[in-house]
């Protein structure tokens, strides 16, 4: 299943602090689904500069396309977990060593 959600996010004076906020005042009560799977489930969330319609599901129904590795600017996934069990937030992480996380980003978002 896949859920996409264009924002408009102003870097302005690049605090990062403010970013994050704008980012999360607009994401904040979007519904994802209606209808939770009733199988464990890892949630991938995927920042990208490509648009909702580039990233849109397949043709055969199935498969999605993955979205450009080059393109993203931010990429976490959550530990696997079984959605009508939670009650409350799902955090999302990237396992990162060092600062420097640009390859781990381009791998999780190139992810099929």
């Amino acid at each position: 299943m896949r859920f996409c959600q264009e924002l408009a996010v102003e870097i302005g004076d690049g605090n990062p602090q403010r970013i994050i906020e704008d980012f999360r005042r607009q994401a904040r009560g979007a519904l994802l689904t209606a209808d939770a799977p009733n199988a464990p489930v890892i949630i991938r969330a995927v920042t990208t500069t490509e648009d909702c319609a580039t990233l849109q599901q397949s043709p055969d129904g199935v498969f999605y396309d993955a979205p450009d590795p080059f393109r993203a600017v931010g990429c976490a996934y959550s530990c696997p977990l079984q959605l009508d069990a939670i009650d409350g937030p799902v955090f999302l992480s990237l396992d990162v060593l060092t600062d420097r996380c640009e390859g781990a980003v381009q791998t999780c978002a190139g992810l099929r």
